[in-house]
């Protein structure tokens, strides 16, 4: 991502339409026009990208909404956090011999899939270590942050350093390293360490800025739906309770895909983004979620299933973006790591990296995802979420993938999804129209609806998790011009107040409202802008 824009190509909002043409990509644009008693209905231009693999272009379109978000240090401005855990790791013993990842081929593959940041918190680190200068070095050379777990420095645990012990560390790492991103806190903390947890953060929070480290944070990251409490509390006071330690952000994982049953989405998920959206709202802070890079795995958790499609796994990762999540991260990232590893649980490849080195299915599926996120990120940092369209109404029993949420089985192991308030966040959001959109029709939908500054944004997904090829038509109240991103295709539709997109299971798309702004400057002169 990511240069600042420079002013390149001037684009003609006033022609049909401008969009990404790739010699071999085998893109497709399709436009009729229906009749119906003679009279016509308005021009349908439907989006049909065939995964091309080319340089992104990027286009200014205003200066956004004034959001909460973080850029982890390093990092250019928008930059979206494309996270893992755990990182690569040097201990695998793979039939009685030893296998270190933590190798250049390892990180440029995580380069090369577009993980920017890398939570470890499977094993100790200590400053002037080999494995902590070796794997630094390595994030340096890289681009991808690195949060590091070194025992000690005293956060959240049940003592914590003193502000100048942690300004000390916080200064050695970010002297040595430009993408040292801060300290690993503690990865699903329970109700009694936060106490600690605050003090760690006002002490690390006082240190980072007096040496000015600006995107420099603590990892911690909620149980699934939150952190451990008594089951008194709602899902909203247990996260409310971990906002009282004034955090940068919250973060939480959740794995919905750990159920037995297919084609379906374990119950409380939507409910869980909108309350983190909501709260995010309310404190002002920015939040992140996960997306399952693997299933099997989670058989030592009880539950059975077979491997993880790639529309699930784009389900999970859009509607993270849907509901306005700043940043999200895979687990498993490189894994399994040696100390997890079952020979009764078929756990090599449900990670985006084996413990081989080697891409799994979800590197690939992760990887065009991210070019999703990487040509978007830039905007939906700058979007304030208002509220989501589902068009579905009804839940589909006989397990197609489409509208694939779980609700009420009655059996006691979906509780682990459940959410326990009685707040309807979901209902409080959900809407039928949003801004310039008035209705949207077609294949079962998921619109996010955003302002991005004066203009709107809408984040479209299929909610299907099988369905190859969804059909979604969206109607607007009068012709506007709009900036459209798919699968890191990025281009421009001009003077429409209907038009469809051709999504795969699971799928976004991402679309902005050009009225008014000045959509004329481009970071790539590479020639592959078609105007029509």
């Amino acid at each position: 991502m990511k240069k600042s824009i420079k002013r390149l190509l001037s684009l003609l909002l006033g022609s049909i339409m401008v969009f990404p043409v790739f010699a071999g990509c085998g893109n497709k644009q399709q436009s009729n026009t229906q009749k119906t008693n003679n009279y016509p209905l308005p021009e349908i231009v439907i989006f049909n990208v065939a995964n091309p693999q080319q340089e992104l272009t990027k286009y200014s379109a205003g200066s956004g909404s004034d959001v909460p978000h973080i850029v982890f240090r390093g990092q250019e401005d928008g930059t979206m956090p494309i996270m893992g855990y755990a990182g690569p790791d040097y201990r695998y013993n793979v039939n009685g011999k030893r296998i270190d990842l933590l190798n250049d081929d390892t990180f440029q593959l995580l380069e090369d899939c577009g993980i920017n940041a890398i939570f470890q918190a499977t094993y100790d680190m200590v400053y002037g270590s080999e494995i902590a200068t070796r794997m630094l070095t390595l994030a340096d050379k890289h681009k991808i942050n690195y949060f590091v777990p070194d025992s000690t420095i005293k956060i959240g645990a049940s003592s914590v350093g003193t502000k100048d012990e942690i300004k000390a560390s916080l200064l050695n790492y970010a002297n040595d390293y430009r993408y040292f991103a801060g300290f690993i806190g503690r990865d699903e903390p329970e109700e009694s360490m936060l106490s600690s947890i605050g003090d760690s953060w006002s002490k690390f929070k006082t240190a980072s800025s007096e040496l000015g480290l600006n995107g420099t944070s603590l990892y911690y990251n909620l149980l699934p739906p939150t952190i451990t409490h008594s089951n008194a509390k709602t899902n909203e006071q247990k996260v409310r309770d971990y906002l009282a330690t004034n955090p940068d952000y919250i973060m939480f994982d959740l794995y919905p895909l750990c159920v037995d049953v297919q084609n379906a989405v374990g119950r409380g998920w939507l409910t869980t983004l909108a309350m983190y959206a909501k709260l995010s709202a309310e404190y002002n802070v920015p939040w992140f979620g996960y997306v399952q890079a693997g299933r099997n795995m989670f058989e030592t958790a009880g539950f059975k299933g077979t491997t993880i499609s790639e529309g699930e796994m784009n389900y999970l990762a859009n509607t993270l973006l849907a509901f306005g999540a700043k940043g999200m991260a895979y687990y498993p990232c490189v894994f399994p790591n040696s100390s997890l590893m079952d020979d009764d649980v078929a756990t090599n490849d449900h990670s985006l990296i084996n413990e081989y080195g080697q891409r799994t299915r979800y590197y690939y599926y992760a990887q065009q995802i991210n070019k999703q996120i990487q040509a978007c990120g830039q905007y939906l940092l700058n979007c304030e979420f208002k509220g989501l369209i589902q068009t579905a109404t009804t839940y589909d029993s006989s397990r197609t993938g489409n509208h694939p949420l779980l609700y009420g089985s009655g059996d006691a192991k979906y509780d682990y999804f459940e959410e326990n308030s009685v707040y309807n966040y979901y209902g409080d959001y959900k809407m039928s129209k949003y801004g310039i959109l008035s209705s949207v029709s077609g294949s079962d939908a998921i619109v996010g609806c955003f302002d991005y500054g004066s203009n709107k944004a809408y984040y479209v997904m299929s909610d299907s998790l099988t369905r190859g090829s969804a059909t979604i038509t969206l109607n607007f109240n009068a012709n506007h011009n709009y900036l459209i991103i798919q699968r890191g295709v990025v281009g421009t539709l001009s003077g429409k107040s209907r038009f469809g997109l051709k999504l795969a299971a699971g799928e976004g798309a991402f679309i902005l409202q050009l009225d008014g702004t000045n959509p004329n400057e481009n970071d790539n002169d590479t020639g592959n802008t078609v105007t029509f």
